[in-house]
């Protein structure tokens, strides 16, 4: 049974406990006969899988947060995210590949008029197109204040627009995207009121994508620079009115550290069953590895801190569908602490493994690759703390 609009009507608020049950249990078999087979493959590759993004196209899990009115089934955020970590168990590409269709949809959806939503939302919902985000730049990271992508209006026959001029860096699928939202600065300087997004399709004059980069993990998913040179974009294609780019990018981010948080946790609890399988199965000085106390201490913290991170993302979900003033703290409180738990657990199942834990031909050893980068991505954990703290202490924590 596929997740469409035909197997579950309606948006979240509406969907019985029975109904986003289902849903999950679809994308738990999904996982075991789709995405199994093809797990360690597909980790240790540089090809995008494209049969697994056909496959979950086909079930309808771009669809799953946006609402009926774009062909989604409007899903609350924690049914979304109990859907990630099942993936993520199987398979962190599996779960990466919706997480990043999701994202490169939200900053449309969020703050896009009409009429851009009109044009691209479908067609992300039902996996036509591919979409990329592009914040991050080379002297810009966590300092999102620091971007220097400049977006300077100038007037053209076809009408009102802007030009863009600037380098972006890590942006994952750009060199697959049919549309990149870009941050960029209307004027210069640390503001981030002068911060907007435009969207530009594959093909625009000037939008060019790098290399691809190598890296650690997550090689199945391409990561590119993007250069903008002379970039012109229209005004249609701007996102949100003028001093409120900033604000929606945070937005979008809000949204997606849940996700990262979830995915964190399916990657961990995969480590942690791969882990108790492997003490089950092996013996050592006559007896199973299972019986060794010493071992059992770390099963029983490995299991403690992927049950506390999956209440974490539950309570972030929970305060950001309800417009809790304190969601953001939660989301990322949810974010740090899943990301941190998935990096101990991974360490901790390639040190239970052995030898065989640092091979390619073991899961874990994928796992514990995949699980690093999640601990920068989509904010660094350090700037969660940062969040988290000056949430906590108030106005009285801000730098003076």
């Amino acid at each position: 049974m596929a997740v469409s609009p035909t197997t579950v009507e309606g948006d979240g608020a509406r969907l019985s406990a029975a109904e986003q049950d289902e849903i999950v249990a679809v994308a738990r078999r999904l996982a075991a006969d789709r995405g199994a087979p093809r797990a360690l493959d597909v980790a240790n590759t540089h090809d995008y899988p494209e049969d697994l993004f056909e496959a979950l196209r086909d079930g309808g899990y771009f669809g799953l947060y946006p609402g009926p009115e774009w062909g989604g089934i409007g899903a609350d955020l924690l049914t979304v995210c109990r859907v990630v970590e099942e993936l993520a168990k199987v398979s962190n590409t599996l779960a990466s590949i919706v997480i990043g269709q999701l994202q490169g949809t939200l900053p449309i959806l969020i703050t896009g008029t009409d009429e851009l939503r009109a044009r691209y939302v479908p067609d992300l919902v039902a996996g036509r197109i591919k979409p990329a985000m592009a914040l991050t730049e080379p002297d810009a990271g966590s300092d999102v204040a620091g971007i220097k992508t400049s977006a300077r209006p100038e007037t053209r026959p076809e009408g009102e627009g802007y030009l863009l001029n600037g380098s972006k860096c890590f942006i994952t699928m750009a060199n697959l995207a049919d549309v990149i939202t870009v941050y960029a600065k209307r004027s210069p300087g640390r503001s981030t009121s002068a911060i907007q997004g435009f969207v530009i399709p594959r093909g625009t004059p000037g939008l060019h994508v790098g290399r691809v980069e190598e890296k650690m993990g997550s090689t199945a998913l391409p990561t590119c620079e993007v250069q903008l040179d002379d970039v012109w974009v229209p005004a249609s294609h701007a996102l949100g009115d003028v001093g409120t780019g900033f604000r929606s990018a945070m937005k979008v981010l809000e949204h997606v550290r849940p996700m990262i948080a979830a995915r964190s946790v399916g990657l961990a609890q995969g480590a942690l069953d791969d882990a108790v399988a492997h003490l089950r199965q092996r013996e050592a000085f006559g007896q199973p590895l299972a019986t060794l106390q010493g071992l059992q201490f770390k099963i029983a913290d490995m299991a403690m801190g992927i049950e506390a991170a999956r209440g974490l993302v539950e309570k972030a979900c929970r305060a950001l569908d309800a417009d809790d003033p304190l969601a953001n703290r939660y989301c990322a409180m949810a974010k740090c602490f899943a990301t941190d738990t998935a990096m101990h657990v991974t360490t901790e199942a390639v040190q239970l493994f052995g030898g065989y834990g640092y091979m390619r031909d073991y899961p874990v050893e994928a796992r514990f690759r995949e699980a690093k980068v999640a601990q920068i991505v989509d904010g660094t954990n350090e700037i969660q703390r940062v969040v988290i703290a000056r949430s906590v202490l108030g106005p009285e924590a801000r730098p003076r």
